[in-house]
């Protein structure tokens, strides 16, 4: 249940996050991620990075980020707990979320996307190829 509740509150920080048409990263190693053009015909959030982030405390978090190697969000979590994150998309790929919480309409991801979290709330995460 915790965990649901982290990706939720990820999702819904996520949710305010403007779309990024194309992003250059490194990873926490220094080696080059590359750059992936990200299409801005989508309704989606869109990120270069889907990280996942597992806490000393056996939370899993997952956020849209354009730094692969953090949760900007987890920053502030109490209790001295640490986190080990990584990218969850390959760098052929960039992260969209998807969808909406409560009633209303829900966005589809884009085609040729691969849904890696679905949330209870009708929020999904997913990897979506890189535009031309």
């Amino acid at each position: 249940m915790r965990w649901a509740l982290v990706s939720i509150i990820l999702l819904s920080a996520a949710c305010g996050g403007s779309a990024t048409t194309s992003a250059e990263n490194v990873d926490a190693g220094g080696a080059a991620l590359g750059t992936c053009k990200i299409p801005t015909d989508t309704q989606c959030t869109t990120a270069r990075a889907q990280v996942r982030c597992n806490g000393s405390n056996g939370v899993t978090a997952d956020c849209l980020s354009d730094d692969p190697s953090t949760c900007a969000h987890l920053d502030s979590m109490p209790g001295g707990v640490t986190f080990t994150c990584s990218n969850v998309c390959t760098e052929k790929q960039y992260a969209a979320a998807c969808g909406s919480i409560g009633p209303g309409p829900h966005i589809e991801p884009p085609a040729g996307c691969e849904t890696t979290l679905q949330t209870p709330a009708g929020v999904s995460l997913n990897c979506c190829p890189c535009g031309p």
